[in-house]
């Protein structure tokens, strides 16, 4: 069972030009950009399995990170069943500080299931990380 989280911008930002005419008011509304400084985004926790494909997806209430606390509930109330209900044997996770905690790994410890040891930021190596790319630039 693969699984990672990734943060969605509700808001997309895209760089842009104005072309201001010579003379005219740096401040004048028509010859500026508005942005949003920090847009709302949600957190969602994605998993998908090698025996039956998708497996489930975890959205976080609004204005809430993932910590170790939020991680060990999404692993006991999603993780577990999908990986049961898949029959998979073992579970991949980066490195991320909510995956290592020590809670979180004495939990993963008492489950029918391997973890595997997996370096954090290797995208190119983990089969999630490529939807996931692909429906960020959608």
């Amino acid at each position: 069972m693969f699984s990672d989280e990734s943060t969605f911008k509700t808001i997309r930002t895209t760089p842009q030009s104005v072309q201001r005419p010579t003379g005219s008011d740096w401040f004048d509304p028509n010859y500026t950009v508005k942005t949003v400084k920090h847009p709302p985004s949600v957190i969602v926790l994605g998993s998908f399995s090698a025996q039956l494909s998708r497996a489930g997806i975890y959205f976080l209430p609004k204005n809430q990170t993932m910590n170790k606390d939020v991680y060990l509930e999404v692993l006991k109330e999603h993780m577990v069943p999908f990986m049961t209900q898949h029959g998979a044997t073992t579970f991949l996770q980066n490195g991320a500080p909510c995956h290592t905690a020590k809670s979180v790994m004495s939990f993963q410890e008492k489950q029918d299931f391997n973890t595997m040891k997996w370096p954090g930021n290797s995208p190119d190596i983990n089969p999630i990380k490529m939807p996931g790319c692909i429906s960020k630039n959608i």
